[in-house]
């Protein structure tokens, strides 16, 4: 028993003295290239944001760029956003700046008094007054009727039977209907 005990000592000593000279060699390597275990250890590991190279941003915060992005595109934060589009082939179209300016320079050469505001290199509006201020009047027209003309609607709900009293009170007797009357005079008003 003591053997084993005297084997067990000399095996831990053995992989202390391991783990001191792996620290020892860490540390020189830290201090060869001027830095410091603890610091490293504490802070972050950060990445440069892919909108702004000046940015510096924790790894964890990947919502930094979503949001860095909308501001470089003029948006703010509190703006109300329209929401995501389905991406149903047969409800819905994805418009891309070829396709719009296609759609629009028919338009212009069908309409001469066709009022045009769109540049055709801006992204596609993500609020409502982006669209307003984006688009004129006869390009938000043009671009939905074509998006109307290109996609199905809604299918239609299917019948159903609404339950009328009226008719019934048609069909009863007037025998009734004066018994009908009678016990509504009964009944004391309640409020």
């Amino acid at each position: 028993m003591e053997f084993n005990i005297e084997v067990r000592k000399k095996q831990l000593q053995s992989l202390d003295q391991y783990i001191t000279s792996s620290k020892d060699k860490v540390q020189s390597i830290l201090d060869y290239l001027g830095w410091n275990a603890k610091k490293l250890l504490d802070k972050e590991v950060k990445i440069t944001c892919s909108v702004k190279p000046s940015h510096q941003i924790q790894l964890k915060n990947v919502e930094h760029i979503e949001k860095c992005c909308l501001k470089t595109l003029g948006y703010s934060p509190d703006e109300q956003f329209l929401s995501e589009p389905l991406h149903n082939p047969t409800s819905s179209i994805k418009l891309d700046n070829v396709k719009k300016l296609e759609i629009l320079g028919q338009a212009r050469y069908n309409n001469p008094k066709f009022k045009a505001a769109w540049n055709g290199h801006d992204c596609d509006p993500m609020t409502s007054d982006r669209i307003f201020s984006t688009f004129s009047v006869d390009e938000r027209i043009t671009l939905y009727d074509y998006c109307a003309k290109n996609t199905e609607g809604p299918p239609t709900p299917k019948e159903f039977i609404i339950h009328d009293d009226r008719k019934e009170e048609k069909l009863a007797t007037e025998e009734e209907l004066l018994v009908k009357e009678r016990n509504s005079k009964r009944r004391p008003n309640q409020i």
